[in-house]
Parts: C-alpha cells; structure tokens; sequence
C-alpha cells in the first residue's frame, strides 16, 4: 500500500484500492487533485452489515473520525466527505460484485 510521502499521480493496482481481493493487471491513476481524499480514504473502514457480510461503504461516522484523524481543516469536510462517499460506494460495489462472484 502506498503512503502519504508517496508522489501525487501514483499507479495502485485495484487490489492496492481496494485494500485486498483482487490484484490483477487492472490499475488505479490516482491524480495529484484526488491525494487528499485518497489518503484520508485509506484510513477508513468499510461497513459490512449482517450473516451476508454485505459492504454498504463508509458510514458518516467513520468519515467524520477519518478527516479529524488527518486534520484535515473543516472548511475541506463538505467536498472531502462527498468524494470519500462515492469512493465507499465504488468499493461496496465492486466488493460485493466479487463476493457474488465467489458463491
């Protein structure tokens, strides 16, 4: 997984994104824009609900606790908290697609 000092415009595989399940030929550009929110992202955790282990994405919660853990300035927390929203959908989505996969 790549860190915060890594450089802006770095190449993750989607495994990398994703933080596990598959690590295939695709990958993720993530732009110099996206940084912030990709590294705010990979401090969260996904919200997985009942015997199904069904992911839902990032709750509010978890995003509050995540921009205040990386001091991110509140004046950030509208825009940040909508990309990190669809960032949690994209990966719900994608998680769950695979886990129907494997049944």
């Amino acid at each position: 997984m790549r860190r915060v000092a890594d450089p802006p415009d770095a190449t993750l595989s989607r495994g990398e994104f994703f933080r596990g399940g598959d690590t295939s030929e695709y990958e993720i550009e993530v732009w110099a824009c996206n940084w912030r929110a990709f590294t705010v992202y990979q401090s969260c955790q996904l919200t997985h609900v009942g015997m199904s282990g069904a992911c839902l994405g990032l709750s509010a919660r978890e995003i509050h606790a995540a921009l205040e853990l990386h001091g991110v300035p509140r004046s950030r927390w509208r825009d940040l908290s909508a990309d990190l929203m669809v960032m949690g959908r994209a990966a719900a989505g994608w998680l769950n697609a695979e886990q129907k996969k494997a049944q």
